[in-house]
C-alpha cells in the first residue's frame, strides 16, 4: 500500500478522529486533494518544502504523496546557497516556501495505485562531512 492509499484507509477508518489539531480526518482529504490539485506536479516530480514546524508542513507532504509526487523537506535554516544546492540536486519540479500560499486547485483524483516502492520522500542529510545528500525513502 502507498501512502496515498494509506491517508485515505486513515481518513475511511477515523472520519471524526482528529489529523491535526483543529482538523478531522473527514475535513483533511478534500484539503489535501485541493493543494495536491493545485501543486500542478506530475507523479515522481520533486517539490521541497521550505517551511518551519506549522501546519502547512505536513498537509504539503500530504498533498505531495496525494499526487504522488516525491516531498523534499528542506530545513528553513539553510543558507540560500545551501538551499540552492540541494534544490539543483534534487531536480525539484516546484520549490515552496513559508511565505508561498499553499496550492489550491481542483480536487486531484489521488495516486492510489502508485506503485509503493517508488520513491515517495527525499530528506538530505546535514552534510558535516561535505554537502548535504539526499537520501530517497518510500
Amino acid at each position: 500500500m502507498n501512502l496515498a492509499a494509506s491517508l485515505l484507509g486513515a481518513c475511511e477508518r477515523h472520519p471524526e478522529a482528529e489529523a491535526f489539531p483543529g482538523i478531522t480526518y473527514d475535513e483533511l482529504l478534500p484539503r489535501v486533494r485541493r493543494i495536491a490539485g493545485g501543486l500542478g506536479v506530475d507523479p515522481g516530480d520533486r517539490v521541497a518544502l521550505v517551511f518551519d514546524n506549522r501546519l502547512e508542513t505536513p498537509l504539503l507532504y500530504w498533498a505531495c504523496q496525494w499526487a504522488g509526487a516525491v516531498a523534499v523537506p528542506l530545513s528553513w535554516r539553510l543558507s540560500e546557497d545551501e538551499l540552492a544546492y540541494c534544490v539543483k540536486d534534487c531536480g525539484a519540479a516546484l520549490v515552496l516556501r513559508e511565505d508561498d500560499a499553499l496550492p489550491d486547485g481542483a480536487e486531484h483524483p489521488g495516486a492510489i495505485d502508485r506503485d509503493e516502492r517508488e520513491t515517495s520522500l527525499l530528506l538530505y542529510t546535514s552534510g558535516t562531512t561535505g554537502r548535504p545528500k539526499g537520501v530517497p525513502d518510500v
